[in-house]
Order: C-alpha cells, then structure tokens, then sequence
C-alpha cells in the first residue's frame, strides 16, 4: 500500500475539520455593541475580570471594561458569562 493516498486523505480530513471548527465563531451571533455611545460591531467571546472581550470579523480583539456598556447590555453580558460557568 502506498503512503501517498493515505497522507493526502489525512491531510485533507485535518484541513476540513480545522476550517468547519472556526465557521460558526465562538457560537453568539455578531452584533453592534455600543462602548463609550462608539459603535463596535463584534462578537462575544467572554467576559473575565471586569473586562468584556469581544471579536470583530477581522479577529481583532477588543477588551473593554464592563463600564463602557448599557446597563442592558451589562445584564445580557453577565447572565451569559453566568452560563458559560
């Protein structure tokens, strides 16, 4: 039996597994955050030490501190961070 086939099929499951784990993001929908009345359109990734980290479609990461956001965004941020626990 040849390696070469093998390799090829492996190497192209791997591709395909790595490509489909990063699709759907970190499984929160974007949406426009407002920090300090700025608009920052991102997803939610987590909430550690009173900060908020949040990703835009560039995979930049931004970290305000819960502060910055609405008392209605604090609340959705908080009870989704108790979740995740």
């Amino acid at each position: 039996m040849k390696l070469e086939p093998l390799l090829i099929l492996a190497t192209s499951t791997l591709l395909t597994i790595h490509l489909s784990a990063h699709q759907g993001g970190h499984g929160y929908p974007p949406k426009v955050w407002l920090v300090d009345e700025k608009p920052i359109a991102a997803e939610f990734v987590k909430y550690e030490n009173q900060k908020v980290f949040l990703m835009d479609a560039a995979h930049q990461l931004t970290t305000p501190d819960l502060s910055a956001f609405s008392e209605k965004e604090q609340d959705w941020i908080l009870k989704t961070h108790q979740r995740l626990l």
